[in-house]
């Protein structure tokens, strides 16, 4: 198979991931686990991703196209919702704290790093309510940034052994992180909800 080739059940998969977090976000406890569904838009992704570099490799141009075709079609929207999001809060409410002590925080936005700042203010910033369900782009563009360097210079076989290791050590990082911070793990839903 190739790895480009469309796949439709991967559309039905997006669709069961959509429904779950929409379904979380509505609260209560018949849904607390539709969190994951964000988890599932990542795993997707990474899959294709790779397929697209595992294709690529080799050929020339290898990390220009995928940059400009990354770039195309994410940059604008982004930008754009950026720029409409400054602009009405400028005209709704000029004196908001976003445009004076807080105003710093675009820096985070602008340049995909506020899964970063979100996570240790708690989600308790000026733009977080507004801009908060951003913190999934950034992690998606931090991963385009180094996933196609490791792709490029890893063969499959090292490939495999480096995802491998990475599923066995990403649980033990977060719940590190999470003890780290004080938080309890049981308490990862309730944070998923804040996003």
């Amino acid at each position: 198979m190739e790895w480009r080739e469309y796949i439709p059940a991967f559309d039905g998969l997006r669709a069961v991931a959509i429904i779950g977090v929409l379904l979380f976000h509505l609260g209560g406890t018949t849904f607390s686990v539709g969190w994951t569904g964000v988890i599932l838009f990542f795993v997707l992704s990474g899959y294709l991703i790779t397929g697209i570099l595992l294709d690529a490799k080799g050929s020339g141009g290898y990390f220009r196209n995928f940059y400009i075709r990354r770039a195309l079609r994410i940059f604008p929207a982004y930008y754009l919702v950026l720029l409409l999001t400054a602009a009405t809060i400028y005209i709704v409410a000029p004196t908001s704290p976003v445009f004076g002590p807080g105003a710093f925080e675009w820096n985070y936005f602008i340049f995909y790093v506020q899964n970063y700042w979100l996570g240790i203010q708690a989600y308790q910033t000026p733009l977080a309510g507004i801009l908060g369900h951003t913190w999934t782009l950034a992690i998606e563009e931090q991963f385009y940034l180094i996933w196609p360097a490791i792709v490029y210079f890893l063969g499959r076989r090292a490939l495999v052994v480096f995802c491998i290791a990475l599923l066995v050590l990403s649980p033990i990082v977060r719940v590190w992180i999470l003890q780290s911070n004080r938080q309890p793990v049981s308490d990862i839903g309730h944070v998923a909800r804040s996003m």
